[in-house]
């Protein structure tokens, strides 16, 4: 989007011929063909100890987790979650996000 701002200054007894813009960088990147989104986990947001267990074993293992609390979303442009860590039976497993 340009902007005109000519005669920017007048109000102060200065009036100056002047131009300028704004852009939208991760609008840009996003249509980079070049631009992929990294693969993540999403986690609850719990206190659980055999939840922190399996998300540090995950990460060490270099996976990304990114914990979100009950009923958000994960909204970070360079991530997409497509799978999640729930809770089955009494173990913390990774299944395709639905």
């Amino acid at each position: 989007m340009v902007v005109g701002y000519d005669h920017v200054g007048q109000a102060f007894g200065r009036p100056r011929p002047a131009t300028g813009f704004s852009l939208d960088l991760l609008t840009l990147a996003n249509l980079s063909p070049q631009y992929v989104r990294k693969l993540a986990i999403a986690a609850p947001w719990l206190d659980d100890a055999a939840l922190n267990a399996a998300i540090a074993q995950l990460r060490g293992n270099g996976e990304i987790v990114i914990q979100v609390l009950t009923g958000a979303t994960v909204e970070a442009a360079e991530y997409e979650c497509d799978r999640e860590l729930v809770k089955q039976g009494n173990s913390w497993e990774v299944v395709p996000k639905k």
